[in-house]
């Protein structure tokens, strides 16, 4: 290499005494110069022992780089650097206020919503160690966005407050002028230990905040509370007042509330609230919930919601007569689902679903689904009930008080009579009342009643699920000379395929009825649909049923298969059909 190559220019910029950037450029890249950067972000600090660097400022290698671009990286603030004590002997309260203060005041690019300052990304680094406090980390100043708390133990000091919070997303200087005061505040990899002094965290009027991965014990009041604000994310989690793997003879005695959100649009996944007191706790004021529930874990906690307006509970797993209580304030409940749960108790008669209406009734119901759950221990609650009822007689009495949430609240029924022998009673709904269904038939007969009542209003395919064979002849004998012919396609796939008894309220599988396919075999050769006719000859076939067609059909038959080269499907035919 000549002496240009080896020639080395060294480039020092000096500003204000506070703030020094060394750049070296070179022709020889092996010394990877420029490729961290430690910066003294306060050179006249105020503490009385020298620290390393507060904020560490990481960029890749470029030899082109200019000193000004040593600034633009995201910062990252290690508590460690502000004198904090990781081992969790002293208490480290200051230390860790004076690097969220700084991370508050670093530089910004631009706003996210209106009023709230970019801050880009900073991190606040715990650095895996164990720091304990006897004051809230509370933000100093509201209007900042794009920051991650990260890595570590927070712990309360025994002289902290009963009322306070570890982590407290509540601006010390309110400012009015702004709707929210954060957004886009990350906090993940936590453990915060309560002390059995005060809660976790607290989110106030704040907007799309994360708690990911963070692990939340010994409060005394919420591991985690959220006022105002929208789109709260917790996930990924663990949240108990008591740390335990279960089996404590106290854990039904235990208080204090895992999540308390009294803010609409949030979601909790993930998510396990163990040993005892309340799980998850919704109330909002405004009366929309708009929170989403999914695939949590709730050991001997439940979950508790005001006037529920579109909340959707799914793929939980209820522990230890854990239960969903919905609770009357202003007698609403709209746009609920409780669906696909499991429920575990311990044979005490317990509710897997319950309604808390001390303060008046529910008067307002409306789009309500609870279905689909199951229950081990405990009693199964649904807004959509099936029951059969067997007898000999006139009158057949349904009670259906055991199964549904609601009481006197019918939006949909459907039953269906089947009667033994060849009778063919006539029959009617004569009363629904508190719950119960009186149906009555016009002379005593040996029957079954199959009946399904609703929330919601049925689907034609649960309706047409519900008839039984006689009564699919009939429609069919009505709709196929009218051409309705996928309403007989439907008919034809549900009766020979996905007739079962969970789906539908009639016994049995397949239709064993001749005349029953029969009308369909005719409806769709005059209606020149030959294969699906021979779909319905093959159902036929295959049960062994006497497939009697009349002679115009048989000749059509014959002359499509014959038409399509079909002949040892015509020869097999002709053996069947009578």
């Amino acid at each position: 290499m000549d002496a240009a190559g080896r020639a080395m220019v060294l480039f020092v910029t000096v500003g204000m005494a506070s703030f020094i950037v060394i750049h070296v450029y070179g022709g020889d890249t092996s010394l990877a110069m420029g490729q961290y950067f430690h910066v003294q972000h306060d050179m006249h600090h105020k503490l009385h022992q020298p620290k390393a660097s507060k904020v560490s400022l990481y960029r890749p290698n470029s030899m082109f780089a200019s000193p000004m671009q040593a600034t633009s990286p995201p910062r990252v603030y290690h508590l460690t650097s502000y004198g904090a004590d990781p081992t969790g002997k002293t208490d480290s309260t200051e230390a860790l206020l004076e690097a969220i203060s700084d991370a508050l005041d670093g530089p910004t690019n631009g706003f996210l919503m209106k009023g709230i300052l970019n801050l880009g990304g900073e991190k606040i680094e715990l650095d895996g160690g164990n720091y304990l406090i006897s004051r809230p980390l509370q933000f100093s100043v509201a209007g900042r966005g794009n920051l991650v708390i990260q890595g570590g133990t927070i712990k309360s000091s025994d002289n902290f407050s009963n009322d306070a919070y570890l982590i407290d997303l509540s601006p010390s200087l309110v400012n009015n002028s702004l709707e929210y005061n954060y957004e886009f505040v990350t906090l993940r990899d936590l453990l915060l230990d309560s002390n059995f002094r005060g809660g976790g965290i607290r989110v106030v009027n704040s907007l799309r905040i994360s708690i990911d991965n963070c692990y939340i014990t010994h409060f005394s009041t919420n591991g985690i509370l959220v006022k105002g604000g929208h789109e709260t994310y917790i996930r990924n989690s663990f949240l108990g007042q008591h740390i335990t793997a279960g089996g404590d003879a106290g854990e039904r005695n235990f208080s204090g509330t895992a999540i308390n959100l009294m803010g609409n649009d949030n979601a909790v996944t993930d998510v396990a609230t163990d040993y005892g007191g309340k799980g998850f706790y919704l109330r909002v004021p405004s009366g929309l919930t708009q929170t989403r529930i999914v695939n949590c874990y709730l050991d001997y906690t439940g979950i508790v919601v005001e006037d529920p307006v579109q909340v959707h509970i799914s793929s939980s797993f209820f522990l230890g007569d854990a239960y969903i209580l919905l609770k009357s304030v202003k007698g609403v409940v709209n746009g609920v689902n409780i669906v696909d749960n499991m429920f575990s108790g311990s044979n005490k008669g317990i509710d897997n679903v319950q309604l808390d209406q001390e303060n008046g009734a529910f008067t307002k119901i409306d789009q309500v689904v609870i279905d689909r759950n199951n229950v081990k221990g405990m009693n199964l609650k649904a807004t959509v009930a099936r029951r059969s009822v067997q007898g000999n007689g006139s009158s057949w009495l349904i009670d259906l008080n055991s199964m549904l949430l609601f009481p006197n609240l019918f939006k949909q029924l459907h039953y269906t009579l089947m009667a033994n022998g060849n009778s063919f009673p006539k029959h009617a709904l004569r009363n629904v009342s508190n719950n119960q269904v009186l149906i009555e038939s016009d002379v005593p007969v040996e029957a079954t009643i199959y009946k399904r009542k609703w929330r919601r209003p049925p689907s034609t395919v649960e309706l047409l699920a519900s008839l039984s064979a006689v009564h699919g002849q009939l429609l069919l004998s009505a709709i196929v000379p009218r051409h309705c012919l996928p309403t007989v396609l439907t008919l034809f796939s549900m009766y020979s395929f996905s007739f079962l008894p969970e789906s539908c309220d009639f016994p049995g599988g397949l239709v064993m009825d001749s005349e029953f396919y029969s009308v369909m075999v005719d409806g769709f050769c005059n209606n020149d649909i030959l294969l699906e006719g021979l779909r319905v000859l093959r159902v036929m076939v295959s049960e062994n049923l006497v497939v009697e067609v009349g002679d115009d059909v048989r000749v059509f038959i014959y002359r499509g298969l014959l038409r399509e080269a079909r002949i040892r499907d015509a020869m097999e035919l002709n053996e069947v059909v009578v």
